[in-house]
């Protein structure tokens, strides 16, 4: 909505399916070949409220620009730890584990400069860059699947196996696995949202 042809404000909103991301490491073990591989991916619906700034070059084009912030509603990051090696009694195993991830609400910072083309009194083309600094901290984690050798396993997990709460801090009081039926916890950890792009499309004004 634009309060006169300078100054108006935006509100937008995007659902991230991020591409994954793989980490491999491996080791040949006599005539085996043995493995670790974590694949991640993250899926943000995010809400961004914005300030925009407009400057008419002419009767169909302006010059803008938006700052304001980028908050995620829902951030969650998925993760798949798969192996082929050998436990602790020397038996081969392939072992593959799915953890799903929840962050805790934050606040990050989202910005664009670009032109517009008037197409309708309503709707408008617009050109932009776009940049967008976003971190998230890890709230909890949850064991979704667990197979060896393709069984599930997942039954036989207790709750500190399976459920993590990821903490600011934690003492000689928190739960590393004395509390058998309540979640283990462990310390928080930062994920890096930003990005830097070109977006193209059509706007449309209330």
């Amino acid at each position: 909505h634009m309060f006169n042809k300078y100054v108006g404000f935006e509100i937008g909103a995007d659902y991230l399916i991020a591409t994954q991301n793989k980490a491999l490491q491996t080791a040949r073990l006599g005539g085996d070949i043995v493995y670790n591989k974590l694949t991640t991916k993250a899926s943000n619906i995010n809400f961004f409220p914005a300030l925009r700034l407009s400057v008419p070059l002419n009767k169909s084009i302006s010059m803008y620009s938006r700052t304001g912030l980028v908050i995620p509603l829902v951030s969650v990051i998925k993760e798949r730890f798969t192996a082929d090696g050998y436990d602790t009694a020397g038996n081969f195993r392939k072992l593959d584990i799915n953890t799903e991830i929840k962050n805790r609400f934050t606040i990050g910072f989202a910005g664009a400069i670009g032109f517009e083309i008037k197409v309708s009194e309503k709707m408008f083309f617009f050109t932009e860059a776009s940049a967008q600094l976003l971190n998230v901290w890890s709230k909890s984690g949850k064991v979704t699947e667990y197979e060896i050798n393709g069984k599930s396993q997942l039954g036989s997990l207790q709750t500190y196996q399976k459920e993590t709460l990821f903490k600011k801090a934690i003492s000689t009081t928190s739960n590393t696995g004395q509390f058998s039926s309540k979640p283990s916890e462990s310390l928080t950890y930062q994920s890096a949202f930003h990005s830097v792009g070109v977006n193209i499309g059509l706007s449309f004004r209330l």
